[in-house]
C-alpha cells in the first residue's frame, strides 16, 4: 500500500512477482491505466496462493497477472473494470489450483465476466459476484450453461446483482423467475429480491448470511419489498448508508450490527443523526464508525459519539470546523462526557488542515494507542515541536 503516488505500476508488480517465497498478496493501489500492462508471461512460477487486489483493476490487467499466479487458490478483485487494451490471448492460461474467485464490478459486462471464467479454471468451488447490473445479469440460463460448462465443481453461488431505477418491474420479475427451476433447487441455491420505486435488488440468500449491507434512499424503501426475507437482518454486522437519511415508517432494524460506514450524502441531513440511526441500528453495540464524508460537521460527530460509547475503532475522511472553534466544542458538557466514555483506541483521520483540529482529537480520545493521520507538511513542522509533549499530556497508552 504506497503512501504516495506510484508512477509505474508495471515495475511495482514484477518485483512482487519475482519474490520466492511470498504466499499472500494484498494491493491496494489505484492503477495509472495510460500504461500498457506487463506482457503476458509463459511457465512463471511463483509461491503466490492467494492473490487480492483492493483497489480498482481492469479486467485485462487483471487476465496478465494471473499469468504469473500458476499456484493461486484465492482470487478476490475489489472493483473490476472493463478493458481498456484489445485482448491478449489466454488461451494457454491455465489455473489448475484457483478455487475460489470473488469479483465487485460497477460496469462491467456479462459477457467479459463468461470470457474471462471460460478462460481460468474448470475447478472453481466458490464464486461470489456483486455488480450493479443490466439485463443480461438476470438471464438465469446464461448462468446455468456458464455453470454447467465451465464451473463443474462449484459448491457456493453467492451473488448480488443491484440496479438503480430498473425501467420495467414486469420483466424484473419474469427474469428473476427463471431461478426457481430445479437446477437452484437441487444444488440448494436459493434467492430473494427487492423491488422499490427506483431500486431493484436480486441477491443470494440460504445458505449465505451477508455481513454487509448498504442502505438506499435513505434508510428504508419508499414501497413495501415484494419479497423480503427477514431472517437475514440478523446476519449483517456491517451497515453501509449511501444516501440523504430520512426519517420514515418502514425502516428496517440490523439487532447485530457493530459496523458503521457513512457516505457524503449524510452530512445533509436536517435531522439528528443518531435518532435516525437509533432505529434501525443498536449504536451502543457499534465497534467501528467510518465516516466517509467530505468535511463532516464536528456537531454531528460530537453527538453520534455521545450515542455510541464503544466505538474502538474511529475512521474519518475530514472534519470541518468552520461554524465552531475548538475551544467552544471542548467547554461543552457532550465533549466532557464522551471525553471519560469512549473507548476509540485506534483513530484515523485522513485530512487534518490544522494544530487546532488535531489537538482536538488527542484531547477528544485519551485512551488512542493508535493515531493516523495526514496533515501538510508545513503545519507538522510548525507543530512538531509541541506534539510530543500534547500526546504525553494527554494521552498514556499511545504506542503507535
Amino acid at each position: 500500500m504506497p503512501i504516495d503516488h506510484f508512477h509505474n505500476v508495471n515495475n511495482l508488480y514484477h518485483a512482487i512477482f519475482n519474490l520466492p517465497a511470498l504466499k499472500y498478496l494484498k494491493i491496494s493501489l489505484n492503477e495509472n491505466y495510460s500504461n500498457e500492462p506487463l506482457p503476458i508471461v509463459k511457465n512463471h512460477y511463483n509461491s503466490i496462493e492467494h492473490f487480492v487486489i483492493d483497489s480498482n483493476c481492469s479486467i485485462t490487467h487483471l487476465k496478465v497477472y494471473l499469468s504469473y499466479l500458476s499456484q493461486v487458490r484465492r482470487l478476490s478483485c475489489k472493483k473490476l473494470l472493463e478493458s481498456f487494451y484489445v485482448e491478449q490471448s489466454l488461451e494457454y492460461l491455465i489455473l489448475s489450483n484457483l478455487t475460489h474467485l470473488s469479483f465487485q464490478s460497477e460496469n462491467i459486462s456479462f459477457n467479459q465476466i463468461k470470457l474471462f471464467i471460460r478462460n481460468l479454471s474448470h475447478q472453481l468451488q466458490v464464486f461470489r459476484f456483486s455488480t450493479e447490473f443490466d439485463i443480461t445479469y438476470l438471464n438465469a440460463n446464461q448462468w446455468q450453461e456458464l455453470i454447467l460448462s465451465h464451473m463443474p465443481y462449484l459448491l457456493i453461488f453467492d451473488i448480488e446483482l443491484q440496479a438503480k431505477y430498473y425501467n420495467n418491474q414486469d420483466d424484473f420479475h419474469i427474469s428473476i423467475s427463471q431461478f426457481m427451476s430445479p437446477f437452484w433447487y437441487d444444488r440448494q441455491w436459493f434467492f430473494t429480491y427487492e423491488y422499490t420505486d427506483n431500486l431493484a435488488r436480486f441477491y443470494s440468500t440460504e445458505p449465505y448470511r451477508r455481513k454487509h449491507y448498504t442502505l438506499h434512499n435513505g434508510l428504508c424503501q419508499h414501497t413495501t419489498y415484494l419479497c423480503r426475507n427477514t431472517n437475514n437482518v440478523h446476519s449483517v454486522e456491517h451497515i453501509s448508508i449511501r444516501d440523504n437519511l430520512e426519517i420514515e415508517n418502514n425502516l428496517i432494524y440490523f439487532p447485530n450490527v457493530n459496523q458503521l460506514t457513512l457516505f457524503n450524502h449524510s452530512n445533509n441531513t436536517l435531522y439528528s443523526i443518531p435518532t435516525i440511526l437509533d432505529r434501525t441500528i443498536p449504536l451502543v453495540e457499534l465497534f467501528k464508525l467510518c465516516i466517509n464524508c467530505h468535511q463532516f460537521c464536528i456537531g454531528k460527530l460530537m453527538e453520534l459519539l455521545y450515542f455510541s460509547p464503544n466505538v474502538h475503532i474511529l475512521i474519518i475522511n475530514s472534519i470541518s470546523l468552520t461554524k465552531i472553534s475548538s475551544t467552544s466544542i471542548q467547554q461543552t458538557q457532550t465533549f466532557q462526557i464522551i471525553c471519560k466514555k469512549n473507548k476509540i483506541i485506534n483513530l484515523m483521520i485522513k485530512e487534518i488542515s490544522t494544530h487546532e483540529c488535531l489537538l482536538l482529537f488527542i484531547k477528544l480520545c485519551p485512551r488512542l494507542e493508535q493515531f493516523t493521520f495526514q496533515i501538510p507538511f508545513d503545519i507538522l513542522l510548525s507543530i512538531l515541536t509541541n506534539l510530543f509533549f500534547e500526546f504525553e499530556k494527554y494521552n498514556q497508552y499511545l504506542s503507535l
